[in-house]
């Protein structure tokens, strides 16, 4: 199980950091819902990619002490199962669908075209729980680029970490 956390950090810093991020105590464990302070239990090692960089950056293990499962600890500017970071992959959907402009592989964007596509009831409904009442565009094109673009806006405050609790998937999941 994964838990995402915002640390307030660029992916740049986070991975100079390394181990000594200040990572949160955890007192809850998501698993068996016991009130029990989850232990260290190592580190393992993941790639962060950006548009001109790749990171290999720690992702903190914790072991609850009560049923004995792990849970991992990851940042908010990751996705999970994805190498790429959060605010690249909106970054290349948005110059694919405004500019036709391919920034990487081109069979990469595909994956994350079909994918952010198959998604954007998801992305939307997102939205309006949130509290937006506009008007979506009806064609999909048109819909995925204001959807990009309303991400994008969000900020340092990723659609995972305020989809938590509403919709059990992130925006790129299958």
């Amino acid at each position: 199980m994964m838990i995402f956390y915002d640390f307030g950090l660029s992916v740049r810093e986070y991975a100079r950091r390394g181990k000594k991020n200040d990572f949160p105590d955890v007192d809850i464990c998501p698993h068996c819902k016991g009130h029990i302070r989850l232990l260290r239990h190592g580190f393992y090692f993941r790639y962060a990619v950006t548009n001109n960089n790749v990171f290999s950056i720690p992702i903190c293990r914790l072991r609850c002490p009560s049923c004995g499962k792990t849970v991992s600890i990851i940042p908010s500017f990751l996705l999970p199962y994805f190498q790429h970071t959060v605010a690249t992959i909106l970054i290349k959907l948005k110059h694919y669908f405004l500019y036709r402009k391919v920034i990487g592989y081109r069979q990469l964007l595909e994956f994350f075209n079909q994918r952010f596509r198959k998604n954007l009831t998801r992305i939307e409904m997102f939205f309006r729980d949130v509290g937006f009442r506009g008007v979506f565009p009806f064609n999909p094109k048109e819909k995925a680029i204001k959807l990009v673009e309303m991400l994008l806006a969000l900020g340092k405050t990723p659609l995972l970490k305020r989809g938590i609790g509403h919709f059990p998937l992130n925006f790129m999941a299958s």
